[in-house]
């Protein structure tokens, strides 16, 4: 169907990089209209990430934005940022359309007829990435196999002494970081971040963020996974006193690396953009703070380009041959004879810089991270076997012990006897 006034730029995911490009947008140009297009009601990851402060710096002024970006520095949930984004987006008149589960993004064009800009912030299985760029990676490899256990707790809480820290990875099965997020309203969110091997993640692969896997569930599938979990929360619970609201939730995720090729392509007039999850993910907490950056530098190259080509013209194919319609916003078409640098382009070189830059910092983080899960695994192998050692030196012990005491109860027995043989023979020779 065709929208009665289609807006300037459509967006395809409403998470919390896409709510970022789109407040900006609005903030940098207030004319410009924005829509949405978000196929869930309720965000569904809710994990604690560290959000620097870098990742937030906008160069916009408006107080409204400010107190938001203020609020969310350092660890906060994911949920947290996308309902404060969501907030102010809806305070600047930006609509977004929950239920609208984009699937084809042809079909998307011809609902906005004369929109210029489709955006894709709609995660890692990007639809705008598959239809338009080709699901054309340039990089795409694992890093690191990880599964999170995540559950809330009344008031505040902490992470372990380093030194108890040390004491329950050497108790448990498997290294485990423990990520403790803001208090809000009385409540703390808590992450485990737990590292797996292969074997494991592939038995966990039913489990995801819609459908985690509950502790029972794991002890039937990966029993020595659920075991060293018990340990940590057993020992969460009496040690930090913790009141849990629900239960620990546990979903595997494979720490990938993945970039695409391009995140920028014009055709007939219209431009197709990606960022986000869309365009690259990265493990370790940075995909989030690098796509707000993303976000940031992408919405000053679309309104940077919409002011410096007004009124151009359209090409749009609705299936009765090319017409051409006239439209108040601008193409990112090449064949500007404007020589000045486009704006697109600049997004397109700062997106690949910013990736390189990236993948070197999480390939050397994974490199140090690796190193000290194993040796930490080495060094739990070596406790393990001096535990062993000594239950078998003291089992021996206690053998010897047990053995010692029997021939010392015999010896006295004989000894005993001995006596009692010796009174009797003199009873015998006195009676004689």
């Amino acid at each position: 169907r065709m929208e009665e006034k289609d807006p300037d730029i459509v967006i395809v995911g409403a998470g919390p990089v896409g709510l970022f490009l789109a407040i900006q947008i609005v903030l940098r140009n207030p004319t410009l209209k924005v829509v949405m297009m978000e196929k869930y009601a309720e965000y569904k990851r809710k994990h604690v990430l560290r959000i620097e402060k870098e990742s937030l710096e906008t160069g916009i002024n408006d107080p409204r934005l400010v107190k938001l970006v203020s609020e969310l520095k350092g660890k906060t949930p994911t949920s947290l940022i996308e309902e404060n984004f969501k907030a102010l987006a809806g305070e600047i008149g930006i609509s977004i359309r929950v239920g609208e589960y984009v699937k084809d993004i042809e079909a998307l064009q011809k609902r906005f007829h004369n929109t210029r800009y489709f955006i894709g912030a709609d995660g890692r299985k990007s639809v705008m990435r598959t239809q338009k760029f080709g699901d054309n990676l340039c990089l795409n490899y694992n890093v690191m196999k990880v599964a999170f256990c995540k559950y809330r707790v009344e008031g505040e809480t902490s992470p372990f002494h380093w030194t108890r820290y040390i004491s329950l990875v050497h108790d448990s099965n498997h290294t485990i970081y423990e990520l403790i997020g803001k208090p809000k309203d009385g409540v703390t969110s808590v992450t485990l971040q737990i590292f797996v091997s292969s074997e494991e993640l592939e038995k966990m692969s039913r489990f995801n963020f819609k459908d985690p896997a509950k502790i029972a569930d794991l002890e039937s599938v990966c029993p020595k996974l659920a075991e060293s979990l018990n340990i940590w929360l057993k020992a969460r619970k009496l040690e930090m006193k913790e009141k849990r609201i629900d239960e620990p939730k546990i979903n595997p995720v494979p720490l990938d690396l993945y970039q695409s090729t391009d995140v920028v392509k014009r055709e007939n007039g219209v431009t197709y953009a990606i960022v986000g999850d869309a365009a690259f993910g990265l493990p370790f907490f940075r995909a989030l703070n690098d796509g707000l950056l993303c976000a940031t530098k992408l919405s000053k190259a679309i309104v940077e380009d919409l002011s410096r080509r007004p009124q151009e013209k359209i090409r749009i194919n609705n299936g009765q041959g090319k017409k051409k319609r006239k439209k108040s916003i601008s193409s990112i078409s090449s064949a500007s004879t404007n020589q000045e640098s486009d704006p697109m382009e600049e997004y397109s070189a700062f997106f690949k810089r910013l990736a390189w830059w990236e993948k070197q910092k999480v390939n050397s983080k994974a490199m140090m991270i690796g190193s000290s899960v194993n040796t930490v695994k080495v060094s739990r192998k070596v406790k393990q076997k001096s535990v062993r050692s000594k239950q078998r030196a003291s089992s021996v012990q206690k053998r010897y012990l047990r053995v010692k005491a029997r021939r010392d109860r015999q010896r006295a027995e004989e000894e005993e006897e001995k006596v009692v043989a010796d009174e009797i023979s003199s009873v015998y020779c006195e009676l004689m």
